[in-house]
């Protein structure tokens, strides 16, 4: 990618968390897109940001957030302009599922299905509830 800087988790978590990291962490943000084209957000970057707000409680001490309220904030940042998600159909297949599943089943059981598998040896038995998908 020319002309893109990548972003890291708790930097993400600065911009939608009011902390007090966060005016610095804009501020700087802001630079960066008057210098950089484009903000490249690891795919591995969006799962640690979905396990921090699911334990936002436990870390910062704030209001447990709602699965909805997850997905919400992993949408404003896809949605960003100049923001470019690694894996995006991956992860909005992730997103879906993660409304019913645990967040790690949910990418694992997207990742596979978007690489056309649909079976997974495993031996939970949650995974045999995602339709696309049968457990061997």
């Amino acid at each position: 990618m020319t002309n893109s800087i990548a972003i890291d988790t708790n930097f993400l978590i600065d911009i939608v968390i009011d902390r007090d990291t966060s005016r610095k962490s804009i501020a700087k943000l802001n630079q960066a897109l008057h210098e950089f084209e484009t903000i490249f957000v690891p795919f591995h970057t969006i799962v640690e940001f979905i396990y921090v707000l699911e334990n936002i409680r436990q870390f910062e001490g704030l209001e447990k957030l709602s699965k909805a309220e997850i997905i919400e904030k992993v949408f404003a940042i896809y949605s960003t302009p100049h923001f470019e998600v690694e894996n995006i159909v991956v992860l909005l297949s992730a997103l879906d599922l993660y409304k019913t599943h645990k967040i790690g089943d949910a990418i694992i059981a997207a990742t596979i299905v978007e690489n056309d598998i649909r079976v997974i040896l495993s031996n939970d038995k949650h995974f045999a509830k995602i339709n696309r998908l049968k457990v061997y």
